[in-house]
Parts: structure tokens; sequence; C-alpha cells
């Protein structure tokens, strides 16, 4: 990077703008700037500094004592004087441009306080593009120049006593800037991939060997095999010294073993199995005979019993069957008895209607005498109700004017609730403004108060710089401003001087109270302009509702809201009393209109209807009396040609008869039926006879001997309980050899897997441990420092030479 042209305004001891056309310079690339103590040479170094990354040279680094960016404004530039940078400057073949301000505080033009100017920053590109956001601007210069600012402070623009530093720095930071310098990042991305592609080979050796661990602590085997053993010792084998081959083998060793002795068991089992069923097949002829022969006797025994059941049937059957005679004869005499159902039914319904006649007639003779009377009532009724409707006449004649005045008092009472509401809310906004004037006034003094302590603790810092820089220096060692070994008379440093850091929080302080007095201020005046625009819609309002008090607002607000709440009461009470007297007036004229309407002409249609009523219960009472005479005479000639009492007597003896012959009818049926079941029972059982007769004797011609029985029955109980014994041994050997042969592929798959990721980390730790310097028995320095070593041992060369040549071949 070549700076061109380099602008300062009011920034540092520079109270004004000052302009260094670098360009001037030559394009040697070696510049020197001399200038007494105090003159501003670290100036140049800040403004350039700050113009690039937005800090004072050195201010990124831990140990030094490098500026703020924020104390950079000069205290001698006038308010109206802008603080800026402005650097011209050139990479390879392209120009760029870049201007920088700090933030800073400084006094108004007008008025009293302070004004606060943001930090901001604008990048032009040759092609003529522009980047404004800092962190943008950032972040492009470091990508144009490809260092850092601590970096860039370290080898390109070091400030005064600086150097050494770089020199005793440490090895990784030294690495850092060569890194950056050099371009050596590519070479630290490739040891620290070979470091960590031998890492994960090595893991997945590990995992590997995990994995085979555990499938031989799957290995199934009985600790009576010949095997168990080599068994006993792989598992035991922490440190993986036994091959993978020989677990291989081990594993096939245990499979084969189990397969012969499952072959074996499958033999023996088989040889149980036919003799099993031979025996079987014996046994149940055995059995077969036996059931046959029990089968026999027990039928003759139903046969027996099943003759004798058929006698008493049949004796049974002839009893039942000498009823059937009355069951003829209530056949005959239950159609006739059900005939005279009817004439029961019509005696008992003119009984009823001969009741509800006489009641009737009763009844009407009594409501005749009373709606005589209810007729004469109906006509004092209409005549009271047509004098009332004669004094309504003039209802509804002051309904109109009630509503108006009604509504009118109304939007009153609503503007006056409306009027309390403002003058509570102003009330509320003026208490808020007081408050927030107080705090903003508390705010000021103290950001005040801290401002001023900053600025006498930086005044002293400033003052104080060259005590500062006498404490570092030492005998024979060259001071870093005028380069003599000698120092006869070391400047003092005031024990009152603030340090750096104590500067660093009064300025933090200092900024954070101004922030907060700068809020509370156009809180506090927000807070004053919504007090006083409420207050002029409040004297408007109080105008136009309760008049003109003739007072200031504030002094007088409190009788403004009591005259207020008195004209609200009135207002509600004048409604309450214009609504009853409204209510009354309605309730008049809904009683004419109900007069009118519906009330007179009801009463009018009932007398009507009473009348017409009275002169039909007349006409019908005649009628009754006549039906009255006609029915009696009906019923008691009904009454003398039927023989019981009434209906349900006649229906009940029908009922009995029909069950008797019921009852008759069933027992032949039941009897019959009996008789019917046991007959076919005996033909059943005699033919089952017959053919248990035939089997028995074809079966028992070549029975075996009771004792050849038992012999049989004891070699089949030997024979199961052999069988039970191989099955359970078949599924101890069979579970034993699906998890070995599942051990056994899973040790051919690790087999295969650890052979190829050993090969490849055979090749790959080496290469790892050479790049990064961890090689055994050779020099302990990685890929990524041997070329910087390389690059610089270049470096050096090119300065001995240029060295010779500024030094005329002395240094």
């Amino acid at each position: 990077m070549r700076p061109l042209k380099l602008t300062i305004s009011a920034f540092g001891p520079y109270a004004g703008e000052v302009k260094i056309n670098l360009k001037d310079l030559g394009q040697s690339g070696l510049y020197l700037i001399t200038g007494d103590t105090g003159a501003g040479k670290t100036t140049i170094f800040d403004a350039i500094t700050f113009a690039l990354y937005g800090e004072a040279s050195g201010a990124l680094t831990k140990t030094n004592n490098a500026r703020e960016s924020s104390m950079l404004r000069s205290r001698y530039a006038k308010p109206e004087t802008p603080t800026f940078v402005e650097l011209k400057f050139q990479v390879g073949d392209k120009i760029y441009k870049i201007t920088r301000n700090p933030a800073y505080e400084r006094a108004a033009k007008r008025g009293g306080g302070v004004v606060t100017k943001t930090a901001g920053a604008e990048l032009i590109y040759p092609d003529g593009r522009v980047v404004t956001k800092v962190r943008d601007v950032n972040q492009e210069i470091e990508g144009i120049l490809g260092v850092n600012q601590e970096q860039f402070s370290q080898i390109a623009m070091i400030a005064q006593g600086d150097f050494l530093k770089l020199l005793l720095a440490k090895t990784e930071d030294r690495r850092k800037i060569f890194q950056s310098i050099f371009k050596t990042e590519y070479y630290e991305n490739f040891q620290d991939r070979l470091k960590k592609d031998a890492k994960d080979l090595k893991d997945r050796i590990d995992d590997e060997r995990k994995s085979v661990k555990n499938d031989i602590k799957r290995l199934k085997c009985p600790e009576d095999d010949i095997n168990y053993a080599d068994l006993k010792q792989a598992r035991e084998d922490e440190n993986n010294f036994m091959p993978v081959s020989d677990m291989i083998i081990l594993a096939d060793k245990l499979i084969k073993r189990d397969e012969n002795l499952e072959r074996e068991l499958n033999l023996d089992a088989e040889n149980i199995g036919q003799e099993l069923n031979q025996i079987q097949t014996e046994l149940g002829r055995i059995a077969e005979i036996k059931k046959l022969e029990d089968d026999l006797a027990h039928t003759r025994k139903n046969l027996d019993a099943a003759g004798l059941n058929l006698d008493a049937a049949g004796k049974n059957l002839e009893t039942a069957q000498a009823g059937q005679k009355e069951a003829d004869e209530i056949a005959e005499e239950i159609p006739v008895l059900e005939s005279k159902l009817p004439d029961y039914q019509k005696r008992d319904e003119l009984k009823k209607n001969l009741e509800k006649i006489k009641k009737n007639i009763l009844k009407s003779e009594s409501d005749d005498k009373k709606q005589a009377e209810d007729l004469k009532s109906a006509g004092k009724i209409l005549e009271d109700l047509k004098n009332e409707l004669e004094l309504l006449s003039d209802a509804g004649e002051n309904r109109e004017r009630l509503k108006n005045q009604i509504s009118e008092v109304e939007n009153k009472l609503k503007n006056l609730e409306n009027l309390r509401d403002e003058i509570e809310n102003y009330n509320q906004l003026a208490r808020t403004a007081r408050k927030k004037q107080d705090i903003y006034q508390k705010a000021a003094d103290s950001a005040k108060e801290k401002r001023e302590i900053y600025n006498q603790n930086y005044r002293a810092f400033l003052d104080e710089q060259a005590g500062i820089l006498a404490e570092n220096l030492k005998s024979g060692e060259p001071c870093p401003v005028c380069g003599s070994i000698h120092h006869p008379k070391l400047a003092e440093k005031s024990p009152n001087a603030p340090t750096e850091e104590r500067l660093k929080a009064l300025k933090q302080e200092a900024d954070t109270a101004g922030e907060t007095a700068e809020k509370a201020s156009r809180q506090a005046g927000d807070a004053n302009a919504a007090a006083n625009a409420k207050r002029e819609n409040l004297e408007r309002l109080i105008a136009d509702f309760i008049g003109d008090l003739n007072l200031d607002l504030d002094l007088n607000l409190n009788k403004a809201q009591d005259r207020t709440e008195d004209l609200i009461n009135q207002a509600n009470q004048d409604i309450i009393h214009l609504k009853n007297e409204a209510a009354r007036e309605d309730k008049r004229v809904r009683r004419k209109q109900a007069l009118n309407g519906k009330i007179i002409p009801e009463k009018e249609s009932e007398r009507e209807a009473l009348r017409q009523e009275i002169q039909k219960r007349q006409e019908n009472l005649s009628a009754w009396r006549t039906r009255l005479e006609s029915d009696e005479k009906r019923r008691d000639e009904l009454s003398q040609s039927l023989k019981f009492d009434s209906e349900q007597d006649a229906k009940d003896y029908i009922e009995k008869r029909k069950a008797r012959r019921n009852e008759i009818q069933q027992a032949i049926n039941d009897a019959e039926k009996i008789y019917n079941d046991k007959k076919q029972e005996c033909d059943k059982l005699n033919g089952q006879m017959i053919q248990l007769e035939k089997q028995t004797r074809e079966k028992t011609a070549d029975a075996p001997e009771e004792r050849e029985f038992d012999l049989l029955k004891a070699r089949e109980t030997d024979l199961l309980t052999a069988q039970t014994r191989i099955l359970d041994e078949q599924k101890k050997i069979g579970v034993r050899l699906g998890i070995n042969r599942e051990v056994l592929n899973g040790l051919h798959d690790s087999a295969d897997k650890l052979d190829k990721l050993e090969k490849r980390y055979e090749i790959m730790n080496p290469l790892s441990e050479t790049a990064n310097g961890q090689l055994s028995g050779k020099g302990k320095i990685n890929l990524e420092t041997y070329v910087q070593t390389y690059y610089f041992d270049r470096i050096i060369n090119r300065a001995n030479i240029r060295l010779m040549k500024m030094s005329d071949s002395q240094y």
C-alpha cells in the first residue's frame, strides 16, 4: 500500500485542515518524518491508520497505551470545523480514496449544550463504486490490504517503540503475521487436514477393534467344551494382541462342533420318533377295543331302561285320550257365548252416555244462570272502558316536545363528560411534563459534571505523556523520540496523572451521561409539547361549555373541574325528570291505542259471543232431555237378554272353558310325543347294540395281552422323556449357532475393514507427523513454519543487501 495524499481536519493537535501530498515524496517507498517532540509526527501515523481501520496506530493491542478514536478530535478546533481524515492510496495499479470521521461531541453553534457526531466512513473504488457503512468499509479494507489493523501496525507502519514488540512477540503471534504476509494459511490447512485424517483413521481402527472385542464377548460356548479355554483367553485379551484371523478360526471351530452335535441329535430324534409312532399306534388299537367293550355294555343297559319307559308311555297315552269327549262339548259352547259379547259393550256404552247426559243437563242449567250474570257484568265493563277512552282524548300531544328536550340535554351531558376527561388528561400530561423536566435537569447536571471531570483528566493525561515515556527509558538504550542513548534528566510523571484505563472509564461515564441527558431532553420536550397542545384544546372547550372563567387555567383548573361536575350532575337530574315525564305520556298514548285498537272491540265481541252462547245452550238442553228418555229404554231391553252381569264376567268364563279344552288337547299331544320319542329311542339303541357287537368281534380277534400293554406304556414314557431332552439340547445348540454365525460374519467384515484401515494409517500417520513437526527423532518444526522460515530467509538476504548499500558496506 502506497499513501498518495492525506487530509487531516480538527484531528489531534491540528485545529484546522491540513493536507499532506505524499505523492510528491517520490516512489522509493521509504519516507522519513522528522520534527520536534510534540510537533505531531505520531498524529500522521494515527491519521493514516485511523483512515484505513478507524483506530489510531496500535489501538487494538492489549499491552500498549494507544489513543481511543473518540479522543482524536482536537480540543483547539472551532465548533464549526468538522473532524475527519481523508486518505488517497495506491495498491498495485489501483487508486482508492477513503474518508472517516470519529464519533465526537462539539459545542453547539447556537445556544448552549453539545452536539454529538456519529462515526462515519466512505470508501471509493477505482471504478467509482462507493461503500459507506463503517462495518462494510472495514471488511473491504482488510480484503484490499490483506492484513488487519494490528498486523498493519506491526509490519507497515510501526509507531515509535513498537518495533521491539514485534521482535519479542511470541512465535505464534509472529506466525500469524507472517501467515498473512506470505499467504501460508494453505499449508496450515494442509497440516490440520492431515492431522484430522490420521486421527479419524486411528479412531475408526479403535472403533473396529472394540467391535471385534464385543463380538468375541457374544460368542457362545459351554464351559465343558474343549474350546472354552481359548475363548476365555480371547475375551480377557484387553490389549488386542490376538489377531482377528485367530478369532475367526476359533468362532469357526465353535460353529462346526455345534453343527456336528446338531446332526447327531437330529438322528437320535428321528429314531426315537419312528419307534414312538409304532408304540403309540399299538396303544391306540388297544384303547379302541377297550372303548368298544365299554360302549357295548353301556348300550345294553340303556336299551333295557328304554323298554320300561316305552310301556309306561303307552299307558299314559290311553288315559289322556279318554278326555277327548269333554273337549268336543266345550268347542260347541264357546261360539254361542262369544256372539253375545258385543251386546255387553252396547249396554255399557248406554250406561256411560246416560251418566254423561245427566251431568251435561245439570251443568248447562248452572252455566246458563252464571252466564246471564256475566252478560250483565260485561255490559258494565264496556261502559267504563268507553268513559276512560274519553278522558284520554288528548294523549300524545306533548310527546314530541319532551323527546327534543331529552336529546338536547343528553348532547349537553356528552360534551360535559368529554370536557371532564380532557381536564383529567391535561392534568396527567402536565404532571408528566413536570416530572420529565426534573429528570432532564438532573441528567444535564450529571452529564456536565462528568464531562468536566473527563476533560480535566484528559488534559492531565496529555500533559503527562513525557513522564509516561520517561518511565520506559533505560540507560544505554536509544530514546524512541530523539534516538539518544544518554538520559541525563528524565521527565517525571505526576502521581495524580490518570491512567489510560481510568481515562477510558471516565470517557465512557461522560458519554453515557450525555446520552442519558439528551434522551431526557427529548422526552421532556415531547411531554411539554403534548401538554401545551392539550391546554389549547381545553381552553376552547371550557369557553364553549362552561364560559370564560377570566383566570389563568393552571390556577383555575380545579374550579373548572368542580363547575363541570356540577353541570354534569344537573344534566343527569334533568334527563331523569324529562324521561319520567315522557314515560308517563307514552303510557297514556299506549293505553289510548290499546282501548281503541283491541280492548273495547274485544269486550264488545265477548259480550256478543256470550249472548249467542246462552241461546245455543238452551237449545242443546232441550235435545239432551229428549235423548235421555230414549237411551234409558234401550238399556233396560239389553239387560234382560244377557246371562252375565258384565262383559268381563262373560270373557272370563269363555277363557276358562278354552283353557280346559286346551289342557285336554295338550295332554293328548304330550302323551303321543312321549310315546313316539321312547319308541324311537328303543329302535336307535337296538341298532347301536347290533353294530357294536359286530365291531367288538372283529377287533378282539388278534388283540394283545394285558401284560404286553403295560410294557408298551412304560416304553412310551421312556421315549417321550428322551425326546424332550433332545429337543432342549437342539434349542440350546440352535441359539448358539445363530449367535456364533452372526458373530463370525461380523468378524470377517471387521477383518477386511481393519486390513484396509491399518494399511492407510501406516501411510497417513507418518505423513501427518512430518507435516505437523511431530516425527520422533526429528526437528519439531511444522510445514507452515518451515515455509515461512524459507520466505523470511529470502527477505533477510534482500534486507542485508539493502542495508549494506545504505550504510556503505558498514552493516
